[in-house]
């Protein structure tokens, strides 16, 4: 028995298609094949180039196939070209064509030579099913197409995101923190503590654009009937509302709190973890998960003093929160505050407000940890997006930053985002790109040096310039945030060396850990000026 590996692009069919990834097809290897000799053909086809500096990861799935025999007909839009059944020799060797009975064209209408198709039992983590799969002529990205995503538990959002759309295997038995209500915390509700000179402040409500009106009345009706708010007739408190509209389309009503309850009210305190600490956690992670509670505040009450106070004033006429509100200052701290007391005492398991990341070094140990949490938020009533979850991944975003068990980076997102950015003008404009950079400053080494020119700019005495030298310092920090530096996270079990490096213009200790790992390898440092 031997077990070659087909490495090919993943996409959709037709115009849909995304960048390449590997897939595995595991079969008998026979002395006879309906296939050419060998060729020489290339491990990897790229569907696209990239006109970018950045070094873009692709898009990536892992499928396992055993061929099978071919008995009924079925989809068409899944194909693998046959240099690699050539260059895999005995890869079809047992599976008789049958003729493909499709004719597929590209979207420049030139039409695909098909060879004919046969089936193979696909497995793609806890799904299994016998698909066609068409084999073409040519030399091309073998493509997963459509018609396998229903059956593999997989669907296409945008272009480039792929989600599971089946709760998985392991979860089976959680399946009822996955439905679409939204939960309710069996805690206590949330409360808004006035400060003793409070007086009540009653705003108007703004105009809502015409093209949203409907859909803001919508949404209205809709948090209605899920008790999340109600219409009342009278109030001394009125909070004018920000309609938002997500990137599904669907609405998100806040209330514009801030002229009106948060100067008001005493503001809870708890502090919210940094990203130093977050990733700081992460040293033993080869296999992650990120877990979305399902509008996170909205299913935590409040007290009925607090529906007083928390009243909105929209097109509709007055309505009361009957549920923790965004916008509201105290929200994103009393969450954190029941999120750490739901999940404390879990090991591998990292919390930031409403986000939850699991990480483990074994698929075994993650899979324990995620029903661990998902235990707990059960027994408090939560409920959870299954579209926004991820599960046993090698890689996810968070926070900014791409994780895996090589280390840190930042997002594709974001370095395109900065090296797209506009050219600086004034001071404003600086302000806002340095404050940018900042937040990746653990990638910069002598940072205080390097930022010199434009951190001199930022001097109330120091007239506007953009000259040759400040020119350089953008182009510095766009090849090293565009370098693929991977930083390794800080790892407590190896030894500690201090450093002081006394600099004219800076005074940097930080505090490295040697050992494992290779000095030159750039790190993770908790800094300190």
């Amino acid at each position: 028995m031997a077990q070659p590996r087909v490495v090919g692009a993943e996409g959709a069919t037709h115009n849909m298609q995304a960048a390449s990834d590997e897939w595995t097809m595991d079969t008998q290897v026979s002395a006879h094949s309906n296939f050419p000799e060998t060729i020489n053909a290339p491990e990897y086809h790229s569907l696209f180039h990239l006109p970018s500096a950045v070094s873009a990861s692709p898009i990536t799935i892992t499928l396992e196939a055993d061929v099978a025999p071919i008995k009924d007909g079925g989809g068409y839009w899944c194909w693998v070209f046959d240099c690699w059944a050539r260059d895999l020799r005995g890869l079809f060797s047992h599976c008789a064509l049958e003729a493909p009975g499709v004719i597929l064209s590209t979207w420049s209408k030139e039409q695909l030579t098909v060879m004919g198709n046969f089936f193979v039992n696909v497995h793609f983590r806890s799904h299994s099913a016998k698909l066609s799969l068409l084999v073409m002529t040519g030399n091309g990205p073998s493509l997963l197409g459509w018609n396998w995503f229903p059956h593999l538990g997989i669907t296409i959002e945008g272009i480039h995101t792929l989600r599971p759309t089946q709760i998985p295997q392991q979860l089976e038995a959680f399946r009822d923190i996955f439905t679409p209500s939204l939960g309710n915390y069996a805690g206590l509700p949330a409360q808004v503590v006035l400060k003793s000179a409070a007086k009540p402040v009653f705003r108007r409500s703004r105009p809502v654009p015409f093209a949203l009106t409907q859909r803001v009345s919508e949404q209205i009706d809709k948090m209605a009937k899920e008790n999340i708010l109600m219409p009342v007739k009278y109030s001394e408190w009125a909070t004018p509302t920000v309609n938002v509209v997500k990137g599904d389309g669907s609405i998100r009503i806040c209330g514009d709190y801030s002229a009106t309850v948060n100067p008001a009210c005493m503001r809870q305190i708890f502090p919210l973890p940094t990203i130093d600490e977050m990733l700081s956690k992460l040293s033993a992670g080869s296999f992650f998960a990120k877990i979305d509670l399902s509008e996170a505040f909205l299913q935590v009450g409040v007290d009925e003093e607090s529906f007083k106070i928390l009243k909105l004033n929209t097109h509709k006429g007055l309505i009361r929160m009957l549920r923790l509100p965004p916008g509201l200052c105290s929200a994103p701290a009393i969450f954190q505050g029941i999120m750490e007391t739901i999940l404390a005492g879990l090991e591998g398991v990292l919390v930031y407000i409403d986000d939850i990341l699991c990480h483990a070094p074994s698929k075994d140990l993650l899979w324990a940890r995620v029903k661990s949490v998902l235990g707990r938020v059960r027994d408090v009533g939560f409920k959870l997006k299954l579209e926004k979850c991820k599960f046993d991944v090698k890689a996810l975003d968070f926070l900014g930053y791409s994780l895996s068990e090589k280390g840190i980076q930042p997002t594709r997102e974001k370095l395109i985002s900065l090296l797209n950015a506009p050219s600086l003008t004034n001071v404003a404009e600086l302000q806002g790109y340095l404050g940018y950079v900042n937040y990746y400053d653990r990638f910069f080494p002598h940072k205080a040096t390097a930022f010199a020119p434009l951190s001199e700019l930022l001097c109330d005495k120091e007239p506007w310039r953009c000259t040759a030298r400040e020119e350089e310092c953008v182009r510095y920090i766009k090849k090293v945030m565009s370098s693929g530096t991977v930083l390794k996270c800080y790892d407590p079990k190896l030894p500690l060396v201090q450093q002081c490096d006394l600099h004219p213009m800076e005074l940097v200790q930080s505090y490295l850990r040697v050992g494992m790992i290779t000095l030159s390898i750039p790190l993770l440092l908790p800094l300190g000026y």
